[in-house]
């Protein structure tokens, strides 16, 4: 892949490390002849005026940060029009590409234009026909309050898989089976899966199990009468309350993540970070 990079996005976290990299960085790029752009809070963290994310038009987003800050990014915006090139300033990484130590040999390598784009399925999501909004790992039906059981049944294109009593349901792309999905006993899916995960959390009784369907699939998952109201989550951020009757329905997005990638090594990450 040949990356014409004349501009460039830099989102970092808010932390000491991760800010004075992001500096050192962007003088590297400028100093290269690549115009650099900060998301507002970056900006504000080395001393800069910045932009929001949704006004960066970057022909690259550079992420200093783990998973989450990438799932972020991508939240609002980053991802969509240009690949995310990530560096792990988090606990996991497993949509980051590099350690911190590596950012000047991996920006040279993206300035010889090394390097191909790795697109990752997204998943949208609609409650009463609305559109809710889009995840790169999970949706997750799950009780409003803590310690309660939602009573839920699951489809899948108008079939009913099984009705259920548990703390809540995850519905995971390859992406997100490696979080969420897998802590609660689902399956590792390799990133090039064309598929969903559908996890129970923690159901009333032993016949429930992960099921892996095709990511074709349309996913129904409604709240049936019972005492507790449900909330809906996607990628770890409160969506809405969910009522009595409602059905959470979701479907493969129209639009991928994109992320910058160096190298193949997914089953390395799965060996060091599991």
């Amino acid at each position: 892949m040949l990356l014409m990079l004349g501009r460039a996005g830099i989102i970092a976290k808010p932390v000491r490390e991760a800010l004075s990299t992001a500096r050192e960085m962007g003088r590297f790029l400028e100093e290269r002849g690549v115009e650099v752009v900060w998301e507002t809070q970056s900006a504000s963290g080395v001393g800069t005026e910045g932009v929001p994310v949704s006004r960066m038009r970057a022909e690259l987003y550079i992420v200093l940060g783990g998973d989450g800050m990438i799932l972020w990014a991508c939240s609002q915006g980053a991802g969509h029009d240009a690949p995310i090139l990530g560096f792990n300033f988090g606990t996991t990484g497993f949509l980051t590409e590099a350690m911190p130590g590596e950012w000047r040999e991996v920006l040279e390598r993206v300035l010889r234009g090394e390097g191909y784009v790795e697109e990752r399925s997204k998943l949208r999501v609609e409650v009463a026909g609305e559109a809710v909004g889009e995840v790169v790992n999970e949706v997750v039906v799950s009780a409003r309050a803590p310690v309660r059981m939602l009573e839920m049944s699951l489809r899948v294109n108008s079939e009913l898989v099984y009705r259920l009593r548990a703390d809540g349901l995850i519905v995971a792309t390859p992406t997100g089976s490696t979080a969420y999905s897998m802590s609660a006993g689902g399956p590792v899916l390799d990133p090039a899966t064309r598929a969903m995960v559908l996890t129970p959390l923690c159901p009333f009784g032993s016949g429930y199990r992960s099921i892996v369907v095709p990511d074709t699939a349309r996913v129904e998952v409604r709240l049936e009468d019972g005492k507790e109201r449900g909330a809906l989550v996607l990628d770890g951020q409160s969506a809405r309350e969910l009522e009595f009757g409602e059905t959470v329905r979701i479907t493969l997005a129209e639009r991928t993540l994109k992320l910058l990638r160096l190298r193949r090594d997914f089953y390395r990450r799965v060996r060091e970070f599991l």
